[in-house]
Protein backbone atom coordinates (compact mmCIF):
# COMPACT_ATOMS: atom_id res chain seq x y z
CA UNK A 1 0.00 0.00 0.00
CA UNK A 2 1.56 3.54 -0.88
CA UNK A 3 1.34 6.14 0.81
CA UNK A 4 -2.20 8.26 -0.07
CA UNK A 5 -3.09 11.64 0.07
CA UNK A 6 -4.22 13.42 3.38
CA UNK A 7 -6.74 15.72 1.85
CA UNK A 8 -8.90 13.29 -0.54
CA UNK A 9 -12.58 13.64 -0.19
CA UNK A 10 -13.34 10.28 0.63
CA UNK A 11 -11.59 6.85 0.00
CA UNK A 12 -11.40 8.21 -3.77
CA UNK A 13 -9.23 6.31 -5.55
CA UNK A 14 -7.51 2.70 -5.86
CA UNK A 15 -4.44 1.68 -8.04
CA UNK A 16 -7.34 0.48 -10.42
CA UNK A 17 -7.86 3.85 -11.21
CA UNK A 18 -11.84 3.30 -10.59
CA UNK A 19 -13.68 4.58 -8.02
CA UNK A 20 -15.54 2.13 -5.20
CA UNK A 21 -18.97 1.45 -5.99
CA UNK A 22 -19.97 -0.70 -2.59
CA UNK A 23 -23.12 -2.49 -0.51
CA UNK A 24 -24.22 -4.91 2.16
CA UNK A 25 -25.08 -5.23 5.66
CA UNK A 26 -23.82 -4.34 8.95
CA UNK A 27 -25.03 -4.10 12.71
CA UNK A 28 -22.04 -4.20 15.01
CA UNK A 29 -21.61 -1.00 17.27
CA UNK A 30 -20.09 -1.36 20.43
CA UNK A 31 -20.87 1.25 22.90
CA UNK A 32 -18.66 0.62 25.98
CA UNK A 33 -16.57 3.77 27.07
CA UNK A 34 -16.60 5.32 23.15
CA UNK A 35 -16.32 8.99 22.53
CA UNK A 36 -20.32 9.76 21.96
CA UNK A 37 -21.28 6.11 22.56
CA UNK A 38 -25.09 7.84 23.84
CA UNK A 39 -25.04 10.69 21.74
CA UNK A 40 -27.60 12.79 23.62
CA UNK A 41 -26.56 16.22 22.05
CA UNK A 42 -27.84 14.98 18.51
CA UNK A 43 -31.93 14.67 20.01
CA UNK A 44 -31.25 18.04 21.46
CA UNK A 45 -30.29 19.15 18.43
CA UNK A 46 -34.14 18.94 16.97
CA UNK A 47 -34.96 22.14 19.55
CA UNK A 48 -31.99 24.14 18.90
CA UNK A 49 -31.82 24.65 15.08
CA UNK A 50 -33.95 27.94 14.97
CA UNK A 51 -31.90 31.06 14.21
CA UNK A 52 -30.79 33.61 16.86
CA UNK A 53 -33.41 36.06 17.35
CA UNK A 54 -32.57 39.67 16.52
CA UNK A 55 -30.50 41.89 19.34
CA UNK A 56 -33.74 44.51 20.85
CA UNK A 57 -32.58 48.02 20.39
CA UNK A 58 -31.41 48.07 24.23
CA UNK A 59 -28.05 46.87 23.04
CA UNK A 60 -27.01 49.68 20.29
CA UNK A 61 -28.55 47.40 17.55
CA UNK A 62 -31.54 48.29 15.06
CA UNK A 63 -31.44 44.96 13.68
CA UNK A 64 -34.29 43.29 11.38
CA UNK A 65 -36.31 40.69 12.76
CA UNK A 66 -35.06 37.23 12.49
CA UNK A 67 -36.69 35.60 9.33
CA UNK A 68 -38.58 32.72 10.01
CA UNK A 69 -36.75 28.99 10.00
CA UNK A 70 -36.81 27.32 6.96
CA UNK A 71 -38.36 24.19 7.00
CA UNK A 72 -36.63 22.57 3.93
CA UNK A 73 -34.03 21.01 6.59
CA UNK A 74 -34.89 19.60 10.00
CA UNK A 75 -32.43 20.98 12.69
CA UNK A 76 -31.24 17.33 13.65
CA UNK A 77 -30.22 17.27 9.65
CA UNK A 78 -28.58 20.89 9.74
CA UNK A 79 -26.57 19.49 12.30
CA UNK A 80 -25.57 16.27 10.74
CA UNK A 81 -25.77 16.42 6.95
CA UNK A 82 -23.12 14.17 5.58
CA UNK A 83 -23.58 14.30 1.92
CA UNK A 84 -25.32 17.56 1.09
CA UNK A 85 -22.92 20.31 0.77
CA UNK A 86 -23.08 23.17 2.79
CA UNK A 87 -25.32 26.25 1.50
CA UNK A 88 -23.52 29.09 -0.38
CA UNK A 89 -22.31 31.29 2.59
CA UNK A 90 -22.82 35.18 2.60
CA UNK A 91 -19.66 37.65 0.34
CA UNK A 92 -18.78 40.91 1.36
CA UNK A 93 -19.02 42.72 -1.86
CA UNK A 94 -18.41 46.49 -0.93
CA UNK A 95 -17.30 48.88 2.38
CA UNK A 96 -18.82 52.24 1.56
CA UNK A 97 -18.23 55.44 4.07
CA UNK A 98 -19.91 58.83 4.07
CA UNK A 99 -20.91 61.64 6.26
CA UNK A 100 -24.33 63.29 5.71
CA UNK A 101 -27.33 64.66 7.43
CA UNK A 102 -24.73 65.31 10.54
CA UNK A 103 -23.53 61.98 11.04
CA UNK A 104 -21.45 59.28 9.63
CA UNK A 105 -22.24 55.95 8.64
CA UNK A 106 -20.24 52.88 7.09
CA UNK A 107 -22.33 50.80 4.91
CA UNK A 108 -21.36 47.35 4.41
CA UNK A 109 -23.15 45.37 1.33
CA UNK A 110 -23.31 41.10 1.12
CA UNK A 111 -24.30 39.23 -1.39
CA UNK A 112 -27.13 37.57 0.82
CA UNK A 113 -27.92 38.32 4.89
CA UNK A 114 -24.87 37.83 7.15
CA UNK A 115 -26.93 37.36 10.35
CA UNK A 116 -24.48 40.12 11.88
CA UNK A 117 -25.14 40.94 15.67
CA UNK A 118 -24.18 43.64 17.78
CA UNK A 119 -22.83 44.12 21.10
CA UNK A 120 -22.57 48.10 22.10
CA UNK A 121 -20.33 48.92 25.11
CA UNK A 122 -19.75 52.64 25.58
CA UNK A 123 -17.85 54.53 22.30
CA UNK A 124 -17.14 50.28 21.16
CA UNK A 125 -19.50 48.27 18.94
CA UNK A 126 -18.44 44.90 18.32
CA UNK A 127 -20.19 43.29 15.05
CA UNK A 128 -19.82 39.38 14.86
CA UNK A 129 -21.16 38.15 11.20
CA UNK A 130 -22.48 34.70 9.77
CA UNK A 131 -19.71 34.95 6.92
CA UNK A 132 -16.05 35.61 6.86
CA UNK A 133 -14.78 39.25 5.94
CA UNK A 134 -12.94 38.19 3.20
CA UNK A 135 -9.73 40.08 2.11
CA UNK A 136 -11.71 43.51 2.37
CA UNK A 137 -9.34 45.89 4.54
CA UNK A 138 -10.74 48.98 6.64
CA UNK A 139 -7.99 50.28 7.66
CA UNK A 140 -8.14 53.44 5.76
CA UNK A 141 -12.30 54.18 7.46
CA UNK A 142 -10.18 55.88 10.50
CA UNK A 143 -9.04 58.47 8.51
CA UNK A 144 -11.80 58.67 6.00
CA UNK A 145 -14.33 59.82 8.90
CA UNK A 146 -11.74 61.49 10.70
CA UNK A 147 -13.34 63.25 13.65
CA UNK A 148 -15.88 59.98 14.10
CA UNK A 149 -14.16 57.29 14.30
CA UNK A 150 -11.12 56.36 16.10
CA UNK A 151 -10.41 52.62 15.57
CA UNK A 152 -11.12 49.79 13.43
CA UNK A 153 -10.34 46.39 14.69
CA UNK A 154 -11.19 43.43 12.38
CA UNK A 155 -10.83 39.39 12.05
CA UNK A 156 -12.42 37.04 10.15
CA UNK A 157 -15.72 37.01 11.27
CA UNK A 158 -15.51 40.08 13.68
CA UNK A 159 -14.90 43.93 13.37
CA UNK A 160 -14.68 46.06 16.63
CA UNK A 161 -15.58 50.16 15.53
CA UNK A 162 -14.12 52.48 18.66
CA UNK A 163 -15.86 55.78 18.09
CA UNK A 164 -14.53 59.17 18.61
CA UNK A 165 -15.02 61.02 22.02
CA UNK A 166 -18.28 61.74 22.00
CA UNK A 167 -19.92 60.13 19.25
CA UNK A 168 -22.18 56.85 19.70
CA UNK A 169 -22.15 53.79 17.38
CA UNK A 170 -25.21 52.28 16.58
CA UNK A 171 -25.93 48.79 14.18
CA UNK A 172 -28.67 48.52 11.68
CA UNK A 173 -29.46 45.62 9.47
CA UNK A 174 -31.58 46.19 6.52
CA UNK A 175 -31.32 42.90 4.04
CA UNK A 176 -28.26 42.47 2.73
CA UNK A 177 -26.98 45.79 4.14
CA UNK A 178 -24.98 46.22 7.65
CA UNK A 179 -25.11 49.75 8.33
CA UNK A 180 -22.90 51.22 11.16
CA UNK A 181 -23.97 54.53 12.37
CA UNK A 182 -22.19 57.41 14.09
CA UNK A 183 -24.00 60.30 15.73
CA UNK A 184 -22.93 62.45 18.17
CA UNK A 185 -23.97 62.32 21.43
CA UNK A 186 -26.17 65.23 23.03
CA UNK A 187 -24.98 67.47 25.41
CA UNK A 188 -26.33 66.85 29.04
CA UNK A 189 -26.70 69.48 32.22
CA UNK A 190 -25.83 67.21 34.25
CA UNK A 191 -22.40 67.88 35.71
CA UNK A 192 -19.79 64.88 35.50
CA UNK A 193 -18.77 62.90 37.85
CA UNK A 194 -16.41 63.24 40.43
CA UNK A 195 -13.38 60.94 39.62
CA UNK A 196 -13.42 57.87 41.23
CA UNK A 197 -10.70 55.22 41.68
CA UNK A 198 -13.12 52.53 42.19
CA UNK A 199 -15.21 53.27 38.85
CA UNK A 200 -15.08 50.82 36.23
CA UNK A 201 -14.61 52.40 33.16
CA UNK A 202 -16.69 52.76 30.11
CA UNK A 203 -17.24 49.97 27.93
CA UNK A 204 -17.11 47.07 30.90
CA UNK A 205 -13.66 48.07 30.93
CA UNK A 206 -12.47 44.10 31.06
CA UNK A 207 -14.94 42.76 28.82
CA UNK A 208 -13.75 45.52 26.02
CA UNK A 209 -10.01 44.08 26.90
CA UNK A 210 -10.85 40.65 26.10
CA UNK A 211 -12.56 41.31 23.21
CA UNK A 212 -9.78 43.02 21.77
CA UNK A 213 -7.37 40.62 22.92
CA UNK A 214 -10.05 37.32 21.18
CA UNK A 215 -10.09 39.87 18.09
CA UNK A 216 -6.12 39.61 17.96
CA UNK A 217 -5.71 36.27 18.53
CA UNK A 218 -8.65 35.67 15.41
CA UNK A 219 -6.47 38.02 13.24
CA UNK A 220 -3.84 36.09 13.84
CA UNK A 221 -5.54 32.75 12.55
CA UNK A 222 -6.78 34.73 9.67
CA UNK A 223 -2.92 35.86 8.81
CA UNK A 224 -2.03 32.03 9.07
CA UNK A 225 -0.41 31.83 12.42
CA UNK A 226 -3.02 29.21 13.91
CA UNK A 227 -0.87 27.66 16.48
CA UNK A 228 -0.48 31.38 17.65
CA UNK A 229 -3.86 31.94 17.50
CA UNK A 230 -4.63 28.84 19.95
CA UNK A 231 -1.77 29.53 22.09
CA UNK A 232 -3.27 33.04 23.20
CA UNK A 233 -7.05 31.80 22.99
CA UNK A 234 -6.15 29.02 25.35
CA UNK A 235 -4.38 31.67 27.83
CA UNK A 236 -7.63 33.95 27.60
CA UNK A 237 -10.48 30.84 28.65
CA UNK A 238 -8.01 30.08 31.18
CA UNK A 239 -8.42 33.41 32.43
CA UNK A 240 -12.24 33.55 31.42
CA UNK A 241 -13.53 29.94 31.56
CA UNK A 242 -17.09 31.05 31.37
CA UNK A 243 -17.06 32.77 27.96
CA UNK A 244 -18.67 30.53 25.85
CA UNK A 245 -17.79 32.28 22.33
CA UNK A 246 -13.67 31.91 23.29
CA UNK A 247 -14.69 28.84 24.03
CA UNK A 248 -15.73 28.20 20.77
CA UNK A 249 -13.20 29.70 19.18
CA UNK A 250 -10.28 27.99 21.01
CA UNK A 251 -12.10 24.91 19.60
CA UNK A 252 -12.52 25.80 16.55
CA UNK A 253 -8.43 25.91 16.66
CA UNK A 254 -8.11 23.04 18.19
CA UNK A 255 -10.00 21.31 14.94
CA UNK A 256 -7.82 23.09 12.40
CA UNK A 257 -4.84 21.54 13.73
CA UNK A 258 -5.97 18.31 14.37
CA UNK A 259 -6.67 18.32 17.70
CA UNK A 260 -10.50 16.73 17.24
CA UNK A 261 -10.81 15.56 20.94
CA UNK A 262 -9.88 18.71 23.01
CA UNK A 263 -12.10 21.05 20.26
CA UNK A 264 -14.91 17.84 21.44
CA UNK A 265 -14.51 18.60 24.94
CA UNK A 266 -14.27 22.86 24.61
CA UNK A 267 -17.74 22.56 22.87
CA UNK A 268 -19.06 20.59 25.71
CA UNK A 269 -18.16 23.40 28.06
CA UNK A 270 -19.34 25.71 26.04
CA UNK A 271 -23.05 24.09 25.16
CA UNK A 272 -24.54 25.26 28.58
CA UNK A 273 -22.94 28.87 28.44
CA UNK A 274 -24.74 29.03 25.54
CA UNK A 275 -28.45 30.52 25.73
CA UNK A 276 -29.14 29.25 22.73
CA UNK A 277 -26.40 26.62 21.91
CA UNK A 278 -27.01 25.87 18.32
CA UNK A 279 -24.35 26.50 17.21
CA UNK A 280 -21.66 24.48 19.52
CA UNK A 281 -24.14 21.66 19.39
CA UNK A 282 -23.75 21.23 15.57
CA UNK A 283 -19.99 22.09 15.50
CA UNK A 284 -19.97 18.90 18.19
CA UNK A 285 -21.68 16.62 16.21
CA UNK A 286 -20.03 17.45 13.04
CA UNK A 287 -16.80 16.44 15.09
CA UNK A 288 -18.54 12.84 16.50
CA UNK A 289 -19.44 12.24 12.63
CA UNK A 290 -16.09 13.01 11.12
CA UNK A 291 -14.26 11.22 14.31
CA UNK A 292 -16.80 9.21 16.09
CA UNK A 293 -17.76 5.68 16.19
CA UNK A 294 -18.52 4.21 12.87
CA UNK A 295 -18.71 0.67 10.84
CA UNK A 296 -18.89 0.63 7.14
CA UNK A 297 -19.67 -2.60 5.12
CA UNK A 298 -19.60 -2.37 1.28
CA UNK A 299 -19.42 -4.76 -1.32
CA UNK A 300 -17.81 -4.05 -4.68
CA UNK A 301 -17.48 -6.44 -8.02
CA UNK A 302 -14.74 -5.23 -10.72
CA UNK A 303 -14.72 -6.83 -14.30
CA UNK A 304 -11.43 -5.87 -16.10
CA UNK A 305 -11.99 -6.25 -19.94
CA UNK A 306 -9.94 -9.71 -20.74
CA UNK A 307 -8.54 -10.46 -17.32
CA UNK A 308 -9.65 -10.61 -14.14
CA UNK A 309 -13.39 -10.69 -12.17
CA UNK A 310 -13.17 -9.51 -8.33
CA UNK A 311 -16.00 -9.00 -6.01
CA UNK A 312 -14.76 -7.52 -2.88
CA UNK A 313 -16.52 -7.17 0.36
CA UNK A 314 -14.71 -4.80 2.69
CA UNK A 315 -15.51 -3.81 6.89
CA UNK A 316 -14.16 -0.71 7.92
CA UNK A 317 -14.51 0.09 11.54
CA UNK A 318 -13.50 3.02 13.82
CA UNK A 319 -13.63 3.02 17.32
CA UNK A 320 -12.29 6.11 19.14
CA UNK A 321 -12.36 5.45 23.45
CA UNK A 322 -12.42 8.32 25.85
CA UNK A 323 -9.00 7.40 27.75
CA UNK A 324 -7.14 5.76 25.18
CA UNK A 325 -6.31 5.36 21.38
CA UNK A 326 -8.37 5.95 18.50
CA UNK A 327 -8.72 1.91 17.59
CA UNK A 328 -9.48 0.80 14.11
CA UNK A 329 -9.99 -2.22 11.82
CA UNK A 330 -10.19 -3.10 8.15
CA UNK A 331 -11.65 -6.27 6.53
CA UNK A 332 -11.17 -7.45 2.85
CA UNK A 333 -12.21 -10.43 1.13
CA UNK A 334 -11.78 -10.79 -2.24
CA UNK A 335 -13.47 -14.05 -4.57
CA UNK A 336 -11.29 -14.08 -7.62
CA UNK A 337 -11.31 -15.54 -11.47
CA UNK A 338 -8.02 -15.22 -12.54
CA UNK A 339 -7.68 -16.49 -16.44
CA UNK A 340 -4.10 -18.25 -16.46
CA UNK A 341 -0.87 -16.94 -15.81
CA UNK A 342 2.51 -17.99 -15.00
CA UNK A 343 2.62 -19.12 -11.21
CA UNK A 344 4.88 -18.42 -8.88
CA UNK A 345 5.88 -22.21 -8.68
CA UNK A 346 6.42 -22.00 -12.86
CA UNK A 347 3.54 -23.57 -13.54
CA UNK A 348 0.69 -21.74 -15.52
CA UNK A 349 -3.16 -22.26 -14.74
CA UNK A 350 -5.79 -19.54 -14.39
CA UNK A 351 -7.38 -18.97 -10.56
CA UNK A 352 -10.76 -18.88 -8.85
CA UNK A 353 -11.06 -18.62 -5.27
CA UNK A 354 -10.58 -16.24 -2.34
CA UNK A 355 -8.09 -14.28 -0.26
CA UNK A 356 -8.62 -12.45 2.59
CA UNK A 357 -6.66 -9.92 5.08
CA UNK A 358 -7.57 -7.85 8.07
CA UNK A 359 -5.27 -4.73 9.80
CA UNK A 360 -5.79 -3.38 13.45
CA UNK A 361 -4.81 0.39 14.47
CA UNK A 362 -4.54 2.12 17.26
CA UNK A 363 -3.68 6.34 17.00
CA UNK A 364 -2.58 7.75 20.00
CA UNK A 365 -1.16 11.69 20.84
CA UNK A 366 2.58 12.37 21.36
CA UNK A 367 2.71 15.92 21.14
CA UNK A 368 0.07 18.86 21.43
CA UNK A 369 -0.12 18.43 17.60
CA UNK A 370 1.78 15.60 16.34
CA UNK A 371 0.19 11.87 16.51
CA UNK A 372 0.86 8.58 16.05
CA UNK A 373 -0.62 5.42 14.56
CA UNK A 374 0.47 1.98 14.80
CA UNK A 375 -0.96 -0.89 12.59
CA UNK A 376 -0.65 -4.65 12.26
CA UNK A 377 -1.56 -6.62 9.36
CA UNK A 378 -2.39 -10.23 9.14
CA UNK A 379 -2.46 -12.50 5.99
CA UNK A 380 -2.03 -15.36 4.18
CA UNK A 381 1.85 -13.53 3.52
CA UNK A 382 2.61 -13.47 7.13
CA UNK A 383 2.24 -10.36 9.54
CA UNK A 384 2.69 -7.02 9.03
CA UNK A 385 3.40 -3.79 10.64
CA UNK A 386 3.06 -0.20 9.93
CA UNK A 387 4.04 3.42 11.73
CA UNK A 388 2.68 6.50 10.70
CA UNK A 389 3.47 9.75 12.39
CA UNK A 390 2.23 12.88 11.61
CA UNK A 391 2.23 16.82 12.70
CA UNK A 392 0.13 19.26 12.29
CA UNK A 393 0.88 23.41 12.34
CA UNK A 394 0.54 26.69 10.32
CA UNK A 395 2.58 24.91 6.99
CA UNK A 396 -0.20 21.95 6.99
CA UNK A 397 0.58 18.68 7.85
CA UNK A 398 3.21 16.91 7.40
CA UNK A 399 4.82 13.03 8.01
CA UNK A 400 6.83 9.92 7.53
CA UNK A 401 5.31 6.41 7.26
CA UNK A 402 7.37 3.29 7.65
CA UNK A 403 5.71 0.17 6.22
CA UNK A 404 6.95 -3.50 7.02
CA UNK A 405 5.57 -6.50 4.56
CA UNK A 406 1.91 -5.25 4.35
CA UNK A 407 -0.33 -7.78 1.99
CA UNK A 408 0.09 -6.30 -1.75
CA UNK A 409 -3.18 -6.63 -3.36
CA UNK A 410 -2.48 -4.12 -6.30
CA UNK A 411 -2.23 -6.60 -8.94
CA UNK A 412 -4.21 -10.22 -8.82
CA UNK A 413 -1.34 -11.61 -9.20
CA UNK A 414 -0.08 -10.40 -5.81
CA UNK A 415 -3.66 -11.26 -4.27
CA UNK A 416 -3.38 -15.28 -5.68
CA UNK A 417 0.72 -15.16 -4.79
CA UNK A 418 0.42 -13.47 -1.50
CA UNK A 419 2.32 -10.67 -2.29
CA UNK A 420 3.84 -8.00 0.28
CA UNK A 421 5.44 -4.84 0.24
CA UNK A 422 7.75 -2.21 2.54
CA UNK A 423 8.11 0.83 2.33
CA UNK A 424 9.58 4.02 4.32
CA UNK A 425 8.23 7.43 2.91
CA UNK A 426 7.10 11.55 3.55
CA UNK A 427 4.11 13.37 2.89
CA UNK A 428 2.96 16.58 3.30
CA UNK A 429 -0.27 18.23 3.07
CA UNK A 430 -1.39 22.26 3.02
CA UNK A 431 -3.36 25.05 1.82
CA UNK A 432 -2.01 28.07 -0.85
CA UNK A 433 -5.25 30.04 -0.37
CA UNK A 434 -8.89 29.90 0.39
CA UNK A 435 -9.32 27.74 -2.90
CA UNK A 436 -6.18 26.24 -3.49
CA UNK A 437 -4.69 22.91 -1.98
CA UNK A 438 -1.72 20.92 -2.40
CA UNK A 439 -0.43 17.63 -1.62
CA UNK A 440 3.12 15.56 -2.46
CA UNK A 441 4.33 12.20 -1.09
CA UNK A 442 7.64 9.82 -1.78
CA UNK A 443 8.63 6.64 -0.78
CA UNK A 444 11.10 3.85 -1.78
CA UNK A 445 9.32 0.35 -1.95
CA UNK A 446 10.37 -3.48 -1.91
CA UNK A 447 8.32 -6.24 -3.28
CA UNK A 448 7.97 -9.95 -2.24
CA UNK A 449 5.55 -12.64 -3.02
CA UNK A 450 5.10 -16.44 -2.53
CA UNK A 451 7.82 -16.91 0.48
CA UNK A 452 10.65 -14.69 -1.69
CA UNK A 453 11.78 -11.27 -0.37
CA UNK A 454 13.47 -8.60 -2.79
CA UNK A 455 11.40 -9.80 -5.71
CA UNK A 456 11.46 -5.98 -7.48
CA UNK A 457 12.20 -2.04 -6.17
CA UNK A 458 10.96 0.93 -6.80
CA UNK A 459 10.47 4.73 -5.68
CA UNK A 460 7.29 6.00 -5.79
CA UNK A 461 5.95 9.83 -5.74
CA UNK A 462 2.45 11.75 -5.86
CA UNK A 463 1.81 15.05 -6.11
CA UNK A 464 -1.24 16.96 -6.16
CA UNK A 465 -3.39 20.50 -6.99
CA UNK A 466 -6.49 20.96 -5.96
CA UNK A 467 -8.56 24.51 -6.35
CA UNK A 468 -12.12 24.64 -5.12
CA UNK A 469 -14.47 26.88 -7.27
CA UNK A 470 -17.70 26.47 -4.86
CA UNK A 471 -17.59 24.78 -1.63
CA UNK A 472 -21.41 25.34 -1.19
CA UNK A 473 -23.88 23.76 -3.36
CA UNK A 474 -23.36 22.19 -5.73
CA UNK A 475 -19.88 21.79 -4.47
CA UNK A 476 -17.30 22.22 -7.99
CA UNK A 477 -13.43 21.70 -7.95
CA UNK A 478 -10.91 20.73 -10.61
CA UNK A 479 -7.75 18.54 -9.46
CA UNK A 480 -4.83 17.90 -11.29
CA UNK A 481 -2.86 14.35 -10.08
CA UNK A 482 0.46 13.24 -10.60
CA UNK A 483 1.46 9.28 -9.92
CA UNK A 484 4.60 7.56 -11.22
CA UNK A 485 6.38 4.88 -9.93
CA UNK A 486 9.37 3.40 -11.55
CA UNK A 487 10.59 -0.02 -10.50
CA UNK A 488 13.83 -2.06 -10.79
CA UNK A 489 15.56 -4.91 -9.69
CA UNK A 490 12.72 -7.39 -10.83
CA UNK A 491 13.63 -10.83 -10.08
CA UNK A 492 12.77 -13.53 -12.65
CA UNK A 493 11.42 -17.16 -13.17
CA UNK A 494 10.87 -19.92 -15.40
CA UNK A 495 8.10 -21.12 -16.01
CA UNK A 496 7.01 -24.92 -17.54
CA UNK A 497 7.79 -23.76 -21.12
CA UNK A 498 11.10 -22.76 -20.47
CA UNK A 499 9.83 -18.58 -20.75
CA UNK A 500 11.61 -16.25 -18.59
CA UNK A 501 8.63 -13.99 -16.52
CA UNK A 502 8.73 -11.56 -13.61
CA UNK A 503 7.76 -13.27 -10.42
CA UNK A 504 6.15 -9.82 -9.79
CA UNK A 505 4.72 -8.19 -12.79
CA UNK A 506 5.27 -4.55 -12.10
CA UNK A 507 5.45 -2.10 -14.47
CA UNK A 508 6.74 1.62 -14.52
CA UNK A 509 4.58 4.28 -15.15
CA UNK A 510 3.66 8.24 -15.00
CA UNK A 511 -0.01 9.17 -14.51
CA UNK A 512 -1.45 12.92 -14.55
CA UNK A 513 -4.78 12.73 -13.95
CA UNK A 514 -6.93 16.42 -14.60
CA UNK A 515 -10.25 15.51 -12.92
CA UNK A 516 -13.51 17.53 -12.33
CA UNK A 517 -15.25 17.14 -8.58
CA UNK A 518 -19.20 17.67 -8.58
CA UNK A 519 -21.31 17.23 -5.62
CA UNK A 520 -25.10 18.05 -5.05
CA UNK A 521 -28.20 17.89 -2.62
CA UNK A 522 -31.01 16.25 -4.49
CA UNK A 523 -33.10 16.46 -1.52
CA UNK A 524 -32.73 16.76 2.13
CA UNK A 525 -32.09 13.37 2.64
CA UNK A 526 -30.23 12.05 -1.30
CA UNK A 527 -27.01 13.70 -1.93
CA UNK A 528 -25.19 12.95 -6.12
CA UNK A 529 -21.58 12.90 -6.92
CA UNK A 530 -20.04 12.48 -9.89
CA UNK A 531 -15.68 12.42 -10.75
CA UNK A 532 -14.70 12.71 -13.77
CA UNK A 533 -11.38 13.38 -15.91
CA UNK A 534 -8.73 11.63 -18.02
CA UNK A 535 -5.65 10.29 -17.35
CA UNK A 536 -2.45 9.92 -19.29
CA UNK A 537 0.30 7.24 -18.40
CA UNK A 538 3.49 8.79 -20.28
CA UNK A 539 4.84 5.20 -20.22
CA UNK A 540 1.68 3.36 -20.84
CA UNK A 541 -1.70 3.53 -21.78
CA UNK A 542 -4.16 6.08 -20.97
CA UNK A 543 -7.62 7.15 -21.39
CA UNK A 544 -11.14 8.52 -19.76
CA UNK A 545 -12.95 7.78 -15.75
CA UNK A 546 -16.21 8.27 -14.58
CA UNK A 547 -17.76 7.38 -11.22
CA UNK A 548 -21.51 8.55 -10.30
CA UNK A 549 -23.14 7.72 -6.98
CA UNK A 550 -26.27 8.45 -5.54
CA UNK A 551 -26.08 8.66 -0.97
CA UNK A 552 -29.31 8.09 0.82
CA UNK A 553 -29.11 9.31 4.68
CA UNK A 554 -33.10 9.05 6.13
CA UNK A 555 -31.28 9.29 9.51
CA UNK A 556 -28.07 10.65 11.18
CA UNK A 557 -26.95 7.75 11.88
CA UNK A 558 -27.51 5.52 8.83
CA UNK A 559 -26.30 5.96 5.51
CA UNK A 560 -26.66 3.76 2.08
CA UNK A 561 -25.07 4.53 -1.08
CA UNK A 562 -24.40 2.75 -4.94
CA UNK A 563 -22.20 3.98 -7.41
CA UNK A 564 -20.54 2.87 -10.46
CA UNK A 565 -17.30 3.76 -12.60
CA UNK A 566 -15.45 2.85 -15.48
CA UNK A 567 -11.40 3.51 -16.10
CA UNK A 568 -8.71 1.68 -16.93
CA UNK A 569 -6.01 -0.28 -15.65
CA UNK A 570 -3.06 1.77 -15.89
CA UNK A 571 -1.63 0.19 -12.99
CA UNK A 572 -0.82 -3.09 -14.75
CA UNK A 573 0.68 -1.08 -17.50
CA UNK A 574 -2.27 -1.72 -20.19
CA UNK A 575 -5.44 0.08 -20.81
CA UNK A 576 -8.10 -2.61 -20.48
CA UNK A 577 -10.94 -1.17 -19.42
CA UNK A 578 -12.62 -1.65 -15.65
CA UNK A 579 -15.97 -1.54 -14.90
CA UNK A 580 -16.98 -1.29 -11.10
CA UNK A 581 -20.69 -1.75 -9.52
CA UNK A 582 -21.50 -1.87 -5.86
CA UNK A 583 -23.24 -0.04 -3.01
CA UNK A 584 -22.00 0.40 1.08
CA UNK A 585 -24.06 1.00 4.69
CA UNK A 586 -22.47 3.06 7.21
CA UNK A 587 -23.66 2.82 10.33
CA UNK A 588 -22.39 5.38 12.99
CA UNK A 589 -23.34 6.31 16.84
Amino acid sequence: MRLTRTRTRGDRRGRIRAFSCTLLPILALCAGGAVGATHPLLRLARSLGTPEPARSPASGTDAAPAAPARAEHSPLRLALDLGAAPRAAPTLTGVHAAVEDGRARIDLDWSSPPGARGERHGRELLISFGAPLGETSFADLPRRLSGWLEDVRYGYDTLLVVAAAGVRPRLRVTGSRVSILLEREKSTAAPPAPPAATAPPQGGGESAQLRLDRLRALLLARQGDVEGARGRLAELAHSHPRDAALLENLAEMETRLGRWRPALGLYRRAIPLEERPASPIQAQAQLLHDHGIQFRTAFDYADVQNADRQAITRLDGRLPLDTGPDLGLTFKRRDLEVPAFARVSGTTAPFSGERARAELRAGFPLALTTGATLSLALADSGPGLGLRIQHTGNAGTSGAQLVWRRPYWTLPEGVVEDAWISEAGLFHSGDLGEHLGYDAAVSLNRYGIDGRDDVARSWSAQAGLTWVFSAAAPYLAVDYRLDTEHVSGRRRGVDSTGQAFDLLPLTSREEHALELQWSQPLTTYLRADATGGYVYDRLNSGGPYVDVSLSYEPLPDLEIGVHAGRSITSDRGGGNAVTRVGAFVVLRR
